[in-house]
């Protein structure tokens, strides 16, 4: 049983969530996607047993990710780890069954996104969580029978 939102979805000034949308078994959740300067994030959307993470793709100057696709198992990975300007990702990085994925994670102006990190069966996403202009998503963190959404350090729970 999944939970479909949509927050001014179709509005170039907003942003649209959905979870576990079109999805039998998977979480989507899709932040200002189709839009040249909004941030897309699909996690296990179109794979059946991975975790896709999309930011920006499609567009040439954002950032295209894919964890996940075709390929079987990975630990430890880091794109551009370490530098200001840019991405660093760790897939399996200190958790032995989970996906952590880390975009830009530390920094006020990034975008730190986590998957499974620190939740034992949960799945948990963050964009620019802890900061007062930033909007952090999380699913299942923290609320063990409820997902939550906090856009602008406002969490909305619901079952």
């Amino acid at each position: 049983m999944f939970v479909g939102l949509s927050v001014g979805a179709g509005t170039p000034d907003r942003i649209g969530i959905s979870v576990g949308a079109g999805t039998p078994d998977k979480i989507g959740i899709s932040v200002g996607a189709g839009t040249p300067d909004k941030i897309g994030i699909s996690v296990g959307a179109g794979t059946p047993d991975k975790i896709g993470i999309s930011v920006g793709a499609g567009t040439p100057d954002k950032i295209g990710i894919s964890v996940g696709s075709r390929v079987g198992m990975f630990v430890g990975l880091s794109v551009g780890a370490g530098t200001p300007d840019k991405i660093g990702m760790s897939v399996g990085a200190g958790t032995p069954d989970k996906i952590g994925i880390s975009v830009g994670a530390g920094t006020p102006d990034k975008i730190g996104i986590s998957v499974g990190a620190g939740t034992p069966d949960k799945i948990g996403i963050s964009v620019g969580a802890g900061t007062p202009d930033k909007i952090g998503i999380s699913v299942g963190v923290s609320t063990p029978g409820r997902i939550g959404i906090s856009v602008g350090a406002s969490v909305v729970p619901w079952r």
